[in-house]
C-alpha cells in the first residue's frame, strides 16, 4: 500500500450519472417501491469474484427482499446467487458459506465454488441453532458462529398442585438483572455464545457457556459478536464480559479473550478496565489489534486502537483519541499494519495504520466507504454511498486508493430523476465553535427565491450524520423544502472533546445552540422563508426537537419522534438503563435538578409550537409512554398536537415497514404545510 492518497477520478462518471439527468423529474415517494441498495460485499481470496447483498422493497409483503448476487471482480457477469446474507469465502476460495432463512429458523448453507460456477447449496446446520456471524478457520476445516442460548431466571415456589386437565398460567418472569429488556421492550431470556461447526464430521460444539454474553455490550446494547480465529485454527479471540454482573458500574465493561477450542479454557488478554472490542489477529499469529476505550466518567471516552503482542502479552496504544470508532479491520498481507474504516468529519474512509502507529489515508473525499475485505492481490471491496448516490459496491486499489464502481443498482431510476444539490458547509456556533452541516436544495432551486426550511436533527446523541444518501431528505427537497442536517456538539467524528461538550446536559443549550446557529447561517443567505421554518428528529433528535420548541420561537411547527421526553421515567422503562442512569452525576432520588432540567416535558409550559408526536408501538428504547406523556401535556396545555403510534414498528416510525415510511413522509409534509409562524399572531 504504503501511502497513496485516494483519487476519485474513477467514480466521477458514475457520480454524474447518479445526480440524474438535468431535465429529469423530481424524486417521488413511489420511487421508493423500486429503490435498491447493494452492499455487504465479500471478495474471493484470489480476487476474481465478489458476492454481495442486494435489497429492495417487497410491495406485497410490506417488507424487504434480500438476495445474494455474484459478479466478476470487474463488475461484469452479475447474476443472482441465492437468498441469504453474511457471506464468507473459505480460505482456499473453493467454498462459500452463508446464512439463509428456513421454515423454522436460520441455517448455514455451503456451496462449492468452481471456475464455471457454484454447486447446489447444502445445509450445514439445523435451523433450531439460528447462527450468526459465521467465519472460517484458517485451515478451512471449521466454521465458527455465534448463537443465542436460552437462559431464564427461575424462582421455584411450592403452590397447590393443579387439578388434572387444568390450564394454569405460566409462572412469572423472574428479573434479577439491570438490563432485562431487549430493544423491543420484551424480557431478554437468552445469552449469546460461540459455537464451532466441524465440516468433516458435521458436528456442532458449543465453545463458550454460562450466564454471560460473548460479544461486547454497552448499557445492554449489543455491538455484535466480534470474534476471530487464531492463525493455527486452535483458538478463537472474542470480546465480551465473562464476569457479567450487570451493574451500573460495569455496564460498559468488555475485554478481549482467547478460548481454546479443545479445552474450552478462556484466557483474558486485556487488563485495563474499559470497553475493549473487535479483536483482529495478524495473519502470522504474532499480533492482535482491537479498538475500544479505557473506563472513563465521560459519556464518550477517547477511542483508541491498541496492539497486543501475543507472544509477550504486552499491550500498547497504536492510535489514541481517534475522532470516532474504527472498525472493519483488514490486515496487510505482510502484517506490517492494518486497514481500518474510519468515521471522520461526516465522511467514512479507509486508512492504514502501521504497527509503529502512523496513519495514512488510503481513500478520501465526500463519501462513506465500508470495507468488506481485501483479496490476496491487494484488491479491496467495499460498500459506498454519497449524498447523491445510493449504496453500491466498489473495488479499491489499496496501493493508490483508486475507486471503481462495480454496481449501479439505481442507475436507471436516477437517470430519470433530477436531485437537488447537497451542499457541505461549515458555520460558527455562537461561541465560535466550527460546526459542520449539509444543505439539501430543491431540484429547481433558484438563489433569488425563498424556500421553507426543515431542520433534520440526528439521534444518538453520539452519532455522526454526513455524506450518505438519504431518500427521505431528498424527497422533502423535491417537495420544495430546503433541508438542513448538521452535526452539533455531542456528535461523533470530531474527537472526544466535541462529543463530550453535552455531558450531563442533553438536551440543552449547547447542542440546541449549534442547531440554531446552523439555521442562522442559512437564513443569512436570504434563501429561507422565515415564516415556514420547521424541525424534526427521532430518538435523541426528537428530544432536541422538543427542546427547541420550548426554547425558541422561530419554528412554525415541529415533529418529535421516538423521543426521550422525561429523563426520570425513561430510566425505568427503557432497555438503555445504564445509559439513562449514568447520564447525570447524581441519581434523581438524591438531586433531581439536572434530570428535570433536561427533560423536555418539564418545559411544556413554554411551548406554543404545533407539535406532531410519533412513535413505534414496539419501541423498547424510547417507549410509547415517553411520547404519550409529552403528547398529553401538550394536549392539556392547548398546544396543537397529534400522536401517531405506528403499527409493527420499533425504534423509529419508518424503519421496518416501507408503507410506514410513506406515511411518515406524508404526515410530516401535511403537518408542516398546515402551519406558518405568522398564524400564531392572528
Amino acid at each position: 500500500m504504503k501511502g497513496a492518497v485516494s483519487t476519485l477520478a474513477a467514480v466521477a462518471g458514475a457520480l454524474l450519472l447518479a445526480c440524474g439527468a438535468v431535465s429529469g423529474r423530481p424524486i417521488a415517494l413511489a420511487d421508493y417501491l423500486e429503490w435498491e441498495t447493494a452492499g455487504a460485499p465479500a471478495i474471493s481470496p484470489d480476487g476474481e469474484r465478489v458476492i454481495y447483498l442486494r435489497s429492495r422493497v417487497d410491495p406485497v409483503k410490506d417488507g424487504w427482499i434480500r438476495e445474494l448476487w455474484v459478479m466478476n471482480a470487474d463488475g461484469s457477469g452479475k447474476r443472482r446467487f441465492d437468498s441469504g446474507w453474511n457471506v464468507a469465502w473459505s480460505p482456499e476460495g473453493n467454498r462459500v458459506a452463508y446464512l439463509s432463512s428456513g421454515e423454522n429458523g436460520v441455517r448455514i448453507l455451503i456451496r462449492d465454488a468452481t471456475d464455471s460456477g457454484f454447486s447446489e447449496p447444502r445445509s450445514a446446520t439445523e435451523e433450531e441453532i439460528s447462527p450468526s456471524s459465521i467465519t472460517w478457520s484458517p485451515d478451512g476445516t471449521k466454521l465458527a458462529f455465534a448463537s443465542m442460548v436460552p437462559f431464564t431466571e427461575t424462582w421455584p415456589v411450592e403452590i397447590p398442585e393443579a387439578p388434572e386437565g387444568a390450564r394454569w398460567t405460566d409462572p412469572p418472569a423472574v428479573v434479577d438483572t439491570l438490563h432485562f429488556r431487549n430493544s423491543a421492550g420484551a424480557i431478554a431470556n437468552s445469552r449469546r455464545h460461540l459455537f464451532v461447526l466441524d465440516l468433516e464430521t458435521g458436528s456442532v460444539e458449543q465453545i463458550t457457556s454460562g450466564n454471560w454474553f460473548a460479544g461486547a455490550r454497552y448499557s445492554g446494547f449489543f455491538f455484535g459478536s466480534a470474534f476471530a480465529w487464531s492463525a493455527d485454527s486452535r483458538a478463537l479471540f472474542f470480546d465480551g464480559d465473562t464476569e457479567f454482573d450487570d451493574t451500573l458500574e460495569n455496564m460498559d465493561r468488555s475485554h478481549i479473550y482467547r478460548v481454546d477450542i479443545e479445552s474450552k479454557r478462556i484466557e483474558r488478554l486485556t487488563e485495563e478496565p474499559g470497553f475493549w472490542r473487535t479483536p483482529s489477529p495478524s495473519p502470522d499469529g504474532r499480533y492482535l489489534v482491537h479498538t475500544g476505550f479505557a473506563k472513563s466518567p465521560d459519556s464518550f471516552a477517547p477511542r483508541e486502537l491498541r496492539l497486543i503482542d501475543l507472544e509477550s502479552g504486552e499491550s500498547r496504544t497504536l492510535v489514541a483519541d481517534l475522532p470516532d470508532e474504527v472498525y472493519r479491520f483488514a490486515w496487510a498481507g505482510d502484517a506490517s499494519g492494518v486497514y481500518v474504516t474510519q468515521d471522520r468529519a461526516g465522511s467514512t474512509n479507509i486508512e492504514f495504520v502501521h504497527l509503529g502507529g502512523t496513519q495514512q489515508a488510503v481513500t478520501s473525499g465526500r463519501q462513506r466507504l465500508y470495507l468488506g475485505g481485501i483479496s490476496a492481490d491487494g484488491t479491496g471491496i467495499a460498500s459506498h454511498t454519497t449524498p447523491t448516490s445510493g449504496y453500491d459496491v466498489v473495488s479499491i486499489d489499496m496501493q493508490n486508493g483508486a475507486i471503481s464502481i462495480l454496481t449501479s443498482v439505481n442507475a436507471q431510476r436516477l437517470s430519470e430523476i433530477r436531485l437537488g444539490d447537497v451542499e457541505e458547509f461549515w458555520y460558527e456556533a455562537r461561541d465560535g465553535q466550527p460546526v459542520q452541516g449539509w444543505l439539501y436544495h430543491p431540484p429547481d432551486f433558484e438563489p433569488g427565491n425563498r424556500y421553507p426550511l426543515i431542520l433534520e436533527i440526528h439521534g444518538g446523541p453520539h452519532y455522526m450524520a454526513g455524506n450518505d444518501f438519504s431518500f427521505r431528505l431528498h424527497e422533502f427537497a423535491a417537495r420544495g423544502y430546503l433541508v438542513l442536517l448538521t452535526n452539533p456538539r455531542g456528535s461523533t467524528g470530531y474527537g472526544a472533546a466535541f462529543a463530550n461538550a453535552i455531558d450531563d446536559a442533553f438536551p440543552g443549550d449547547v447542542d440546541s445552540g449549534d442547531l440554531l446557529s446552523g439555521i442562522d447561517s442559512v437564513v443569512a443567505r436570504d434563501i429561507v422563508d422565515e415564516d415556514r421554518i420547521y424541525a424534526m428528529g427521532c430518538s435523541g433528535g426528537g428530544s432536541l426537537a422538543a427542546w427547541l420548541s420550548s426554547h425558541s420561537d422561530r419554528f412554525a411547527a415541529v415533529s418529535v419522534s421516538c423521543a426521550v421526553t422525561n429523563r426520570i421515567s425513561m430510566a425505568g422503562t427503557t432497555d438503555a438503563v445504564g445509559w439513562s442512569y449514568s447520564s447525570f452525576p447524581t441519581p434523581f432520588w438524591e438531586d433531581p435538578t439536572a434530570w428535570l432540567k433536561h427533560s423536555p416535558i418539564m418545559h411544556v409550559g413554554r411551548v406554543e409550537t404545533p407539535t406532531l408526536v410519533m412513535v413505534g408501538e414496539n419501541d423498547g428504547r424510547t417507549p410509547v409512554a415517553q411520547s404519550a406523556e409529552y403528547y398529553l401535556a401538550l394536549k392539556v396545555k392547548g398546544v396543537p398536537t397529534k400522536l401517531l403510534i405506528f403499527r409493527d414498528e420499533g425504534h423509529g416510525p419508518w424503519r421496518s415497514k416501507p408503507s410506514n415510511l410513506f406515511r411518515t413522509q406524508q404526515y410530516l409534509h401535511e403537518w408542516f404545510s398546515t402551519y406558518t409562524l405568522s398564524m400564531r399572531d392572528r
